[in-house]
């Protein structure tokens, strides 16, 4: 045998590919499976737009109405210590108010004005049949008596109604959506209003509230002057003057006037002694107009005098350093220490100074509590005094938060007169259409929906699905050629009409008569090509037509290319094999001998074939009773006697091989096949089941030219119906 499988197809994995993951994610290969199963998404995409359908049909309408409101922008209050003459506004409360008008005190409003809560839409018809089961089992939560239909209605409405601010803007948008357009446009148009009555009513409120604070505080304070009047006239009326009473009292005031002349004393010796520290600090760094102007601050006639030599020297740096510099510079160098040396001399005698009076003042402190302690026990003339200090205070007081009172009071109520910034821009109106449900927009999401369920389910379907059913699963997955399809039978039973007499026939002769098929013609002739480059034109072809399971084609793929080879003029000859059912044999009407008593009695080839009517020679299986024991035979001297015969005799001899997987048949006679051709039923024959007719056989994998779907419905590819429509019909000899 010189056969070379490498040069016609691709070569099968170890273990096959079956493993692989199909499906790639390339365009192609996505745009391939959505083509192949076109029927799976165009039918998930169906369901899904009739399902949008039905959902447009049977939804209940709701309608969108919408107001606009202008949000008040309550002006800042003033404060009682600061009245500003304009008021200021603060966009940040416009949140706030956008949440007043989504409160429950807006809705319930609403609700009682408009009577929702007898509403059906808003109340409901009650629990329904869960509620009921789960307050029957006892799960449900417990609820003492009928629930509040105001609550029921407000949360309600709390979902129908949506309020967003407007940009960035004191617009509001009220929307609302209800089954009734009329209803719509009054809710809207009531949570305006409400929100508007409730601004007023809270100014008012408000007002109300700040005036009577006031009002409270003021009473308080009159209460206190008032006091402190009646104090000072109740002391006055039992007031028994003395003359001690006058010398405390002065002594008083000059322990006093002393004190405070002893504390600007310490305070004017306490400024003096940082301007001595930052003269020395300066000087220490050189002589500056800085360090001369500190040094004038100190207003001491001693600095001035020792400090007149550096004003005459000059500074350093001003010109050349020559002889007479250098002892300028001497000269100056003692004058800074002797000046350095009389500052801290001043420093000393100036904190010196500050201590004696701080003394003094602590002196003056200890006699001012001595004098209140002999106050506190002498006659009652400074108790008037002190009486009439507080009358004074409190009176003082008292006018100066009444002016302030009436001020915040002539504000407020201008600000709470019953206006508001609030008002409505634009009116709800009763909407004229639907706003839910979008009959275009939920179509245009369930054709879109649809779309991508379809292609999902064409991928779960081609991830899963193990069915050999497309081309690609035999070149890919397999890692074999495909020869082509061929089409399924017509419907009815077949028949040969240019023959003398009329064959009811179970196996379809798909190139000739009513049942011919430009699909099947065109894989015929492509496994004849490759067969023939397979093996040579040199010598005879054996073919074996095999298949994984039973009933999927081989002796249509036998007959047809047998009948393709004989209008070539071939000598064919096709040896049924299956020793197990006669039915090929009996399709063609043929007798004979079979090969069971061929091999048994050692017959010659040439009286053992039978001539068909499609032109072939036909080598029947058995005749009558089927053998015992089919894998002896076939793997008998005697049958390898028969193929050496038929190799001289003929071009093609076509061997319809049993079920690899039904049968140990198939390993018996492996051997005789040059080539072998696989048949699978499209939709039927699985990726296991070939991986496993491989496994059983391992001589198929290396000798298997090319794969035959059998009764696929892949449609022609163009160039086919071009090319068959130029070709003749076979005429098949009678």
């Amino acid at each position: 045998m010189n056969f070379k499988p490498n040069q016609l197809r691709l070569h099968v994995n170890a273990g096959l590919p079956g493993s692989e993951v199909r499906g790639r994610g390339d365009v192609a290969a996505i745009l391939d499976a959505i083509r192949r199963r076109r029927v799976l998404a165009l039918g998930l995409m169906t369901l899904c737009i009739l399902a949008a359908v039905a959902y447009v049909a049977t939804a209940t309408p709701m309608f969108t109405s919408t107001a606009i409101l202008v949000i008040d922008t309550k002006m800042t209050p003033p404060s009682p210590a600061q009245i500003s003459s304009e008021p200021t506004v603060d966009p940040a409360v416009v949140d706030s108010q956008i949440e007043i008008l989504k409160s429950d005190k807006i809705a319930l409003d609403v609700v009682d004005r408009l009577g929702l809560d007898r509403n059906p839409e808003f109340i409901g018809s009650g629990p329904g049949p869960l509620a009921r089961l789960l307050a029957l089992l006892g799960t449900g939560a417990s609820v003492s008596g009928p629930p509040d239909m105001r609550q029921v209605a407000v949360g309600s409405l709390t979902q129908k109604v949506k309020i967003t601010r407007s940009g960035r803007s004191f617009l509001a948008e009220i929307k609302v959506t209800t089954q009734n357009p009329r209803n719509a446009a009054a809710i809207a148009n009531g949570v305006a209003e409400a929100y508007i009555q409730d601004q007023l009513s809270s100014r008012m409120e408000a007002s109300q509230r700040t005036t009577d604070w006031m009002q409270q505080r003021l009473k308080e304070v009159q209460e206190k002057a008032d006091a402190a009047d009646r104090a000072l006239k109740a002391f006055r009326a039992s007031r028994k003057t003395g003359e001690g009473d006058a010398g405390l009292t002065r002594e008083a005031e000059a322990l006093d006037a002393a004190r405070r002349s002893a504390v600007a004393e310490l305070n004017r010796a306490r400024s003096a002694l940082p301007a001595v520290a930052s003269a020395v600090r300066a000087l220490d760094d050189g002589v500056s107009p800085t360090t001369l102007a500190l040094l004038d601050s100190l207003g001491d006639p001693e600095t001035d005098r020792l400090a007149a030599p550096l004003r005459s020297q000059g500074f350093p740096g001003d010109g050349q350093k020559t002889d007479a510099a250098a002892k300028a510079d001497a000269a100056g160098k003692a004058a800074r220490d002797a000046l350095r040396q009389h500052l801290r001399q001043l420093d000393e005698a100036r904190r010196r100074t500050a201590g004696a009076a701080e003394l003094r003042v602590n002196l003056l402190d200890r006699q001012a509590e001595d004098l209140a302690a002999r106050i506190r026990t002498a006659p009652e003339t400074l108790r008037e005094e002190q009486l009439d200090r507080a009358a004074q205070a409190a009176r003082s007081t008292y006018e100066s938060l009444q002016n302030r009172v009436t001020r915040v009071s002539s504000f407020l109520q201008q600000q709470a007169m019953p206006v508001t910034e609030a008002r409505i821009v634009t009116a709800a109106s009763p909407p004229l259409s639907k706003s839910s449900p979008k009959t275009t927009l939920v179509l245009l999401l369930a054709a879109v929906g649809g779309a991508v369920a379809g292609i999902a389910g064409v991928f779960v379907r081609e991830m899963f699905d193990r069915r050999i059913r497309w081309p690609d699963q035999i070149t890919r997955d397999l890692g074999l050629s495909f020869l082509g399809p061929l089409p399924p039978a017509p419907a009815g039973r077949f028949s040969l009409r240019r023959w003398r007499r009329r064959l009811a026939l179970p196996v379809p002769l798909l190139i000739a008569g009513k049942g011919t098929s430009p699909v099947a013609l065109e894989t015929l002739r492509s496994a004849k090509v490759v067969l023939d480059q397979a093996i040579g034109r040199e010598r005879c072809r054996v073919v074996g037509i095999v298949s994984a399971l039973e009933h999927e084609g081989k002796a249509t793929v036998a007959m047809n290319l047998a009948a393709l080879a004989t209008e070539m003029r071939a000598r064919v000859l096709v040896v049924d094999a299956n020793l197990h059912d006669d039915r090929f044999a009996r399709t063609l009407g043929a007798g004979g001998l079979g090969i069971a008593t061929v091999v048994a009695e050692q017959r010659e080839l040439e009286d053992c074939v039978v001539r068909t009517e499609l032109g072939f020679d036909l080598l029947p299986g058995f005749v009558g009773t089927a053998p015992s024991h089919p894998a002896e035979i076939l793997a008998s001297p005697g049958m390898r006697r028969l193929f050496s015969a038929a190799r001289g005799s003929y071009d093609y001899v076509i061997v319809t091989i049993p079920a690899v997987l039904c049968s140990v048949d198939a390993r018996a006679i492996e051997d005789v096949a040059d080539a072998f051709i696989l048949t699978v039923a499209s939709g039927r024959t699985t990726l296991d089941d070939v991986e496993s007719a491989f496994a059983t056989c391992p001589a198929l994998v290396d000798r298997v030219v090319g794969v035959v779907l059998n009764r696929s419905k892949l449609a022609p590819r163009r160039r086919i119906r071009r090319m068959v429509r130029r070709t003749r019909v076979l005429e098949l000899p009678a």
